[in-house]
């Protein structure tokens, strides 16, 4: 299987806005499609795809599949594309709500080819909800041990709260307030702290971003 390694005009052309990619088969590259930015109301996504063979041979697609559940391919096995001919067909996405980035993945196999060929589908989900700074970072050289670091939350959704949030640094102590639209972290201790990554997990009320995940870096004395 080829690994992605960017997309080249000359393997895809975006024939839509949005939605449609036309693809030359007879390249043994992978492509990348780029959705943008879903909005979270859609349910499903749809990538209308445009097969093209533009060889004087006809070209048969033996097997085609997603890499999970959430995505359907309208792509049946043994599909023949003639020479100079095309083929159109569509793969549904459902976009996972607790990711703000998401990448799957579709694989055809060609009759012509001797390694599969992916289709790598990429977006983002737009939740309509910011936060401020996107990556917290507290330094402890020369401040009070349990001064408050707080992020904000910012979104039109007038019921929108947070609810819960914890950290995955566990070699840390720290404490962590999460109140309305406003999240306090307190660091306990910071015995031999030097340098710690990780992240907030971030529990909400919103059925679009039920989970946020906030970048955290802890920078010790000295």
């Amino acid at each position: 299987m080829f690994l992605l390694t960017g997309c080249s005009s000359k393997l895809s052309e975006k024939t839509d806005e949005t939605t449609s990619w036309a693809i030359d088969v007879s390249r043994l590259h992978p492509v990348l499609i780029d959705l943008g930015e879903v909005p979270p109301t859609r349910n499903t996504t749809e990538v209308q795809v445009k097969l093209k063979n533009p060889t004087s041979s006809p070209i048969t697609i033996l097997a085609a599949k997603g890499d999970c559940g959430c995505m359907t391919v309208g792509l049946e096995p043994d599909t023949k594309i003639p020479a100079k001919g095309e083929f159109v067909f569509s793969i549904s996405i459902q976009p996972p709500k607790k990711l703000d980035i998401y990448r799957q993945t579709f694989i055809w196999t060609s009759l012509n080819k001797e390694q599969p060929i992916a289709i790598n589908i990429s977006g983002s989900m737009d939740r309509g909800i910011i936060w401020r700074p996107q990556h917290l970072y507290v330094y402890l050289d020369g401040i009070r041990l349990d001064e408050p670091h707080s992020v904000s939350f910012f979104t039109k959704d007038s019921e929108f709260k947070l609810v819960s949030a914890n950290t995955d640094m566990k070699d840390v102590k720290v404490e962590i307030n999460a109140n309305g639209n406003r999240l306090d972290l307190r660091v306990l201790s910071n015995d031999k702290i030097r340098r710690r990554s990780g992240s907030i997990i971030v529990k909400t009320n919103s059925d679009f971003a039920s989970e946020l995940i906030i970048p955290v870096t802890i920078l010790g004395a000295g």
